[in-house]
């Protein structure tokens, strides 16, 4: 089923430390949601740490994002999470290519390591995002995500899952404490849309790897602007 509707797409806000700063510029890239299908429910709800319980429609996302000006690049690998009755994004996986964001959202219980990242922008705004890469010609990726205009149908897609916006982020920060962010996976000025089905390739040897099999995925994609402060709560605590 292809849909060209607009649609609401989850960003991130790149932290710079506990008050809330971020990364200013140009955010785009590509992303997509999906639902994880019954059997794989097991895993996943193993996945969530207490007090984090699976939703009602457990969703996994990936978002690769590059900020033009700096070559900032991060992925983030989600699934949906909930506590207390609302419903938020909690992230497995957070491969970036800049120590600095590392550091600033490791301490709010961001899973952020610094690795090899390429984005090779080849025609007309075609994406070829490579994570983990070797080498020169960014070889062995452990994860590609790949999308092209011309790509406009797909033989094993499943239906397009429109995201909803303002959703908090989850997260447990190194002291043991559940934090949410309400701001964090948001969009600030989206202006993106359904674009058709990119492929994904996940070589990644972890537990949450059997979420995201290699597929062709409904894509959207985004651009994002500004600064935007970000709230940080303390939810609990000695987890």
């Amino acid at each position: 089923m292809r849909m060209s509707a607009r649609v609401s797409l989850l960003t991130t806000i790149l932290t710079l430390g506990s008050i809330g700063c971020s990364i200013p510029g140009e955010f785009s890239g590509v992303a997509f949601v999906a639902e994880v299908p019954a059997e794989q429910h097991a895993l996943y709800e193993s996945l969530l740490p207490y007090p984090l319980e699976v939703p009602d429609q457990p969703l996994i996302s990936v978002n690769a994002l590059e900020v033009t000006a700096s070559l900032y690049r991060e992925t983030q690998i989600l699934v949906a999470a909930e506590y207390d009755g609302t419903v938020g994004w909690f992230p497995l996986a957070m491969p970036i290519n800049n120590p600095v964001g590392q550091a600033a959202g490791v301490p709010l219980g961001f899973p952020k390591y610094v690795t090899s990242i390429c984005h090779r922008r080849r025609f007309a705004g075609a994406w070829d995002y490579r994570i983990d890469a070797f080498g020169l010609w960014c070889r062995s990726p452990n994860l590609r995500i790949r999308w092209s205009p011309d790509d406009s149908a797909a033989p094993m897609g499943g239906s397009f899952i429109q995201a909803a916006t303002e959703l908090p982020a989850y997260s447990i920060s190194p002291a043991g404490c559940l934090l949410r962010q309400d701001l964090t996976f948001t969009e600030i000025g989206y202006a993106g849309e359904w674009v058709g089905y990119g492929e994904l390739s996940n070589d990644f040897d972890t537990r949450w790897a059997p979420l995201l099999p290699d597929n062709e995925y409904p894509m959207t994609r985004f651009l994002a602007y500004g600064v935007l402060g970000l709230g940080v709560e303390q939810l609990e605590c000695g987890l």
